[in-house]
């Protein structure tokens, strides 16, 4: 996947500096400076060198994270970068045609915007609810940094065949009884806890105050699996998440249904679940059923060192909160 990065400038009173393309598949449309990351280049490093290109202005302070998009074959970073002395004349380079210090809302309305910019400026605007859902849809990576929390997009459970490793059993779970909008009303609020309670199948009053690291705000259906977007607040427990890790879910079948094992040849059965009558937790844990054997998949993560780029989540956070807090102050002037 070709990697690329631009910055988002953003002045006071809510204009965006926005340029109109004129050399490539995208001639006409309006975007970011910004463009491809070289070798050797970290994305910060590109934006910043894209945008001395094609505006012939340096951008020397900082710049945090605002948006990721992993889309039709591009991963772009944009970089948000808060002008206080306002407007500029950029010096725009054979790439471009035009430029326009644009308020967000008539850039959203009548411009013919590059991909991926739409979603950087509905940003502003964005509750948490909407980057959720963005992060579902595929417009924004997984995680995603909004106030003081992360949203991270983790596997509830998975259907069909799996083989528990610790009971030697293989499992069939139907996935009529999860793939639908039931089952996932009933995934709103779910605690997200570290590691199964290691003596009960589930919570407990002790047991829910010692693990709970997040919730489940929002569940969706991907594939043969159910997946949803968690609220997580702990920086160390957000790092976690971008290393590899995966999921578990603990479900209690119906009684009348917990015992419906077929055998299939020396010491091995099939159990056939059934109906799940309680959604307790779902885990995180090194390795999960649902990993099929495989690596942990449980976790979705844009890359290994996810949005982090590298730095401990503590010094992302710091960043990103005076990004939140620029941003707080362009939306209320706006």
């Amino acid at each position: 996947m070709k990697q690329a990065a631009g910055i988002l400038t953003a002045t006071a009173d809510g204009r965006v500096l926005l340029l109109r393309r004129a050399d490539d598949d995208f001639r006409g449309t309006w975007a970011f400076p910004g463009g491809g990351v070289e070798d050797g280049e970290s994305p910060e490093q590109a934006a910043r060198r894209e945008f001395l290109e094609e505006t012939g202005r340096e951008h020397t302070g900082d710049l945090v994270l605002w948006t990721r998009r992993q889309r039709d074959g591009v991963d772009f970073w944009t970089y948000l970068a808060p002008t206080p002395t306002g407007e500029f004349s950029p010096s725009l380079n054979e790439e471009h045609d035009q430029y326009a210090w644009a308020p967000r809302a008539e850039a959203l309305d009548t411009y013919q915007l590059h991909p991926g910019v739409k979603v950087s400026l509905l940003k502003f605007d964005m509750t948490e609810l909407d980057v959720a859902k963005a992060i579902r849809d595929g417009e924004l990576t997984s995680p995603q940094r909004f106030a003081s929390m992360w949203l991270f997009a983790l596997r509830i459970t998975g259907t069909g065949l799996a083989y528990r490793m610790q009971l030697k059993e293989f499992a069939w779970r139907d996935p009529s009884l999860y793939l639908n909008d039931h089952f996932l009303q009933r995934c709103a609020g779910l605690p997200v806890v570290l590691e199964h309670p290691e003596k009960r199948a589930t919570l407990d009053a002790k047991e829910f105050a010692e693990r709970i690291v997040g919730t489940i705000m929002l569940a969706y259906i991907q594939g043969e699996e159910v997946w949803g977007i968690a609220r997580i607040y702990d920086p160390a427990v957000a790092q976690l998440l971008t290393e590899d890790v995966s999921t578990s879910p603990s479900v209690v079948m119906h009684e009348a249904d917990a015992n419906n094992k077929i055998p299939i040849g020396d010491s091995q059965h099939i159990l056939i679940e059934g109906r799940p009558m309680l959604l307790d937790s779902v885990a995180i844990v090194g390795r999960g059923v649902w990993d099929q054997g495989g690596p942990p998949s449980g976790v979705q993560r844009a890359d290994a060192a996810s949005t982090t780029q590298h730095e401990d989540t503590a010094v992302m956070a710091e960043k990103e909160t005076k990004a939140e807090e620029k941003a707080e102050e362009t939306r209320s002037d706006a």
